[in-house]
Formats: C-alpha cells, structure tokens, sequence
C-alpha cells in the first residue's frame, strides 16, 4: 500500500495546464475553451462524493509556480493533471513544484500524451497513476480500491506505483485491431453530463470568431472514422451517445446555464447522417435556438446534411483538407475520394449556405516535398476559405508520423516534448524540406492566402512566390 492517508471523502484538485505555449510567437485574438475532459472526470468524481475543483490555468493564465501555489492552498489529498505531448514538460514541473512542498498529495495524470506513454510518463513525471483513454471509469475505480487499501489491479485502463513497481492492467479496446478481449468501453449515456457548475461558464468565449457572449464545449460522440497518420484519434471505435442524451445535456445548457453558443468537439459530428438530422431537428423541436461549430469530413457533407444543420444554429463547419498533393493526401491515409477536386466541390456546396467555413491544412508531411506544399497552399487560395489554419506537420506519440519519426531517430521518449508544437517552430522535421525553408512556406501560407484570427508577430520578409519559389 502506498504511503498517503485517504479519509472517505477526498479533497481533488483537477488542473487544466496552460496551452499559450502552443501558440507562442503569434498574435492570436482571445479564444477560451472550457476543458470539457475534465468536466466529465469531476462530475464522475462529484457522483463518488468526493470535494472536487477545477484549476484552469489556460483561463486564468497562470504560470508553474501561481498553479503550484493555488493547489497547495487547497490542501487536496489528490491531484489529477490531463496534458498534450507539447505540455507535458510544464506538467512535470507542477508535480515537482508541489511535491517539493507537500510529498503527501497522490497524482493522477491523464491525457493523449501520457496514455500513449505510461510507463516513461510516470518515471519521468514522478506521478502516481495514468489513466488511459477515457477517464471517468478508471479514476473512480482507482480511489474506490485505495480507499479500502487494496491494490487497484482490478481497475482497467491504468499505469500505476505499487511499492518499487511500475504495473498496468487491462486496456479499453478502443483503436480497430486491438483485441476483443480488452475491457469494454463505457456507455457515455451512462456518464453523468460535464461539471459546469464548478466552473466559471461565463467567461468562456471565442473573440476570434466574434463570439461575445458565453460558449460552451459539448461532444456527443469520442472516436474517430479517420486514418490520418498525423492523428492519435484516428482508426479509434466511435462511440455514441444517444440522441435523447445529448438533447437532456443542451437542454441544460439552454434552461439551467443560459448559455446559447455552443461548440461540438466530436471528431466528426456527421459520421452518421440519419443521427446528426435527428440532433438537429430535435434542436428545431424543442427550440433551443443556439449558435454553434462542428468539425466534419468532407465525404459526409450534402446539400440535406447542410440544410438541416443551418436550420438549427449551425454558424461554422471545420473540415480537414490537409494537402492539396494526391500523393499526400493518400500517404496522410484519406479517404480514396478525398482527392483535391472532391474536396474543393465539397467545399462549394459548404459555401453556399450562410456558414462560415474554417478549412484546416497540414505542411511538412513525411517526405513532403515544396512542390506538395505550394500545392496546398494554391488549393487553399482556391477554396478561398473564411479562415484557414495550417499546420507543421508534428510527430505526437500514438500515431503512425511518431513511428516514422522513431524509426528514423529523430525522436525518443526522454525527449524535450515542449519542442513539439506546430506553429512559429519545427522540433521534428520529417519532410524533405529544409527545416528553415518550411518555417518560410508555414509563413508564406498565412500570407498567401490569408487568415484573420491566426497572425505572425513578425513581420513578413517574403512576400512573394515568384521571388521564393525556387531555392
């Protein structure tokens, strides 16, 4: 048994790190997410009876220590800590910064970074637990076995100290080929609806897209159809709540909330079509006028999918584009229809209803040469989108540009993860393009082609594909 006193309650403390670092070395107007993983993982909590808060450090904008400090100050017999790969260097300072203070607290810590990586994540974190995948179950099941001072082999889906050991147990299946007789993934309608009420809902807003008033994160669906290479989602089971579950959850937000913004993190919120106009015509039935955003695949999209969606609030739809190159676009892992033609008549139909359309592009693929990239970037000229983002192509752990890097030697376990972010700087260049000059395109892509919410600090010394073109 591990040397921590737990009474029957538990004082927990969830922290959501601070993202900035994603986005550092660019102007980028305000856009505040609430962490909806760890509003599901407190409401899960709240329903065990436990005293739970969250700690946004992306809405407040606080540093190591100022999190540090606000976590002590609570006094928690358990701290739990969600990160991405490029956070994962700012999460091991705070489990640092706070054992250095207080060496009682157990650590939980979960996320696509640490699933991914358990063991080296625990050893290198100096945590006590990763719960992999999805949350809710697992973190339960964990404080339940510790309470009665058992060991919590039985719980699946966790990485964890015992004593000098490091074990793991049984895994949710949730990616295509792992084997069946992995644990079954939860019934997200029997997962309790995020923990709004212990945050500050109100001041979650989108500046950058116009959204004045309060928004909130839904999703009613985890998993992804996809097979994109660059994506630890994709060839994932999707799992879906039902449509009467989701509509209980907006009706709280509209009724119990009154915020009327919404923004659908589903990985792709028209996988099925008959469910998505089901949503939306439920939305019509019951009034609930809000606004919101979805991110979709192109091979989904149709002139009655469109409709129904504007009927009931829709304001923004997001697809993947991702490359302008056929090659590219087919060594990503898209779709076989999801050539650059299929996809810019796609986007034509998108147009032309009243819905802003945020296109999304990735450069520096494995083995992309500059020739691919201009193609993308005269795909995005011709798309001629509302807003774009591109993206440096980055090898995350979990997906299949991780293994190539790996193979490759271009990165390892023990790494400086802060490296790895996608935008202003490269960490792992596995493109044929010197690392420098696909810094150039990255920003000549902005320049090109044009994009209001995302903007370089400094200013452009290229300005020109004709002068730039060939090096």
């Amino acid at each position: 048994m591990p040397n921590f006193y737990f009474p029957s309650q538990l004082t927990i403390v969830l922290i959501q790190l601070n993202d900035q670092l994603v986005y550092a070395g660019y102007k980028r107007n305000l856009t505040k997410r609430m962490p909806l993983g760890l509003a599901y993982v407190a409401a899960a909590l709240l329903d065990a009876g436990h005293s739970v808060e969250i700690i946004d450090a992306a809405l407040d904008d606080l540093g190591v220590k100022d999190i540090v400090q606000n976590v002590l100050a609570k006094k928690p017999h358990l701290v739990g800590i969600t990160c991405t790969t490029p956070l994962f260097p700012q999460l091991v300072e705070v489990v640092s910064g706070i054992k250095n203070k207080q060496k009682d607290i157990y650590f939980v810590i979960g996320g696509p970074h640490v699933s991914y990586l358990p063991e080296f994540s625990l050893i290198k974190s100096g945590a006590d637990c990763v719960c992999i995948g999805d949350g809710e179950r697992p973190i339960v099941g964990l404080i339940k076995s510790l309470l009665n001072g058992k060991e919590p082999s039985g719980v699946e889906s966790i990485t964890y100290r015992w004593g000098e050991e490091i074990k793991s147990t049984k895994r949710m299946r949730t990616k295509l080929w792992h084997s069946k007789s992995m644990a079954i993934p939860t019934d997200l309608d029997k997962i309790s609806f995020p923990a709004r009420n212990i945050l500050r809902v109100n001041e979650y807003v989108d500046y950058a897209r116009g959204v004045l008033a309060p928004q909130t994160s839904v999703i009613t669906s985890r998993g992804c159809v996809g097979r994109c290479g660059f994506c630890s989602a994709g060839e994932t089971f999707v799992k879906f709540r039902s449509v009467e579950n989701v509509m209980e959850e907006l009706e709280d937000i509209f009724y119990k909330y009154h915020i009327y913004n919404l923004v659908f993190y589903d990985d792709s919120f028209t996988t099925k079509k008959e469910r998505v106009i089901r949503i939306c015509k439920e939305m019509l039935k019951r009034k609930l006028k809000f606004t919101y955003q979805v991110q979709l695949r192109l091979d989904q999209v149709d002139d009655e999918v469109m409709d129904w969606l504007v009927k009931s609030g829709c304001t923004q739809v997001g697809p993947g584009i991702e490359s302008g190159n056929p090659e590219i676009l087919k060594s990503i892992g898209k779709s076989p229809k999801a050539t650059p033609e299929f996809m810019f008549g796609k986007c034509n139909i998108i147009k032309k209803y009243p819905v802003k359309l945020r296109c999304s592009y990735i450069m520096g693929w494995v083995d992309e040469t500059e020739e691919q990239i201009w193609d993308t970037i005269d795909i995005a000229k011709k798309i001629d989108a509302d807003e774009n983002a591109f993206s440096i192509a980055t090898p995350y752990p979990g997906t299949r540009m991780w293994e190539v890097a790996l193979r490759r030697g271009l990165v390892s376990n023990d790494m400086d993860f802060s490296q790895l972010v996608y935008y202003h700087k490269i960490g792992c260049n596995v493109s044929k393009v010197p690392t420098q000059r696909l810094l150039e395109l990255h920003e000549l892509a902005y320049k090109e082609v044009g994009n209001r919410v995302y903007r370089l600090i400094e200013s452009g010394k290229y300005a020109s594909r004709r002068l730039l073109h060939k090096v």
